[in-house]
């Protein structure tokens, strides 16, 4: 799935009536993909030009949740994007719960508690890409805490 000039702003994804947790409070990006199975690109996303900002959930990835466990992994890519200003109980901007995850000239930044977690599953996926382009190809700021 492609998002394109988009605004995800100002969504949430509580807990249920039964007590669970609610995720991806913006986006909930999610690999269903099996063999034979009739969504053969399920779990690909692309963002291009878009913001991703006020949103929250009470549990993993106020902004987007890449994935959730005992899923296939599932890719994420972000282009000329921000991503500011979410909230969740970790990984206010993104949570990667598996997958690879790309980001280019895009913002990860003022998300509460942090920007992306599991710390270094974001981050060290965009460091190479700083050599591949030129100028100022992502930007992950330090929230409050100090954590990625």
């Amino acid at each position: 799935m492609t998002i394109n000039h988009s605004r995800v702003v100002g969504n949430s994804a509580p807990d249920d009536t039964k007590g669970n947790k609610g995720a991806g409070g913006g986006i909930l990006n999610i690999n269903f993909s099996a063999p034979g199975s009739p969504i053969p690109d399920s779990g690909v996303l692309i963002i291009d030009d878009s913001r991703i900002s006020r949103n929250s959930t009470s549990a993993k990835g106020g902004g987007i949740l890449n994935n959730i466990p005992s899923q296939l992994p599932a890719s994420l890519t972000i282009n000329r994007s921000h991503v500011t200003e979410n909230t969740a109980h970790s990984g206010g901007g993104i949570f990667n719960a598996g997958g690879p995850v790309s980001l280019r000239f895009t913002a990860v930044r003022h998300n509460h508690p942090d920007n992306c977690q599991p710390i270094g599953s974001v981050a060290h996926r965009v460091l190479p890409a700083l050599s591949a382009f030129a100028g100022e190809p992502v930007r992950v700021s330090p929230a409050a805490s100090g954590s990625p």
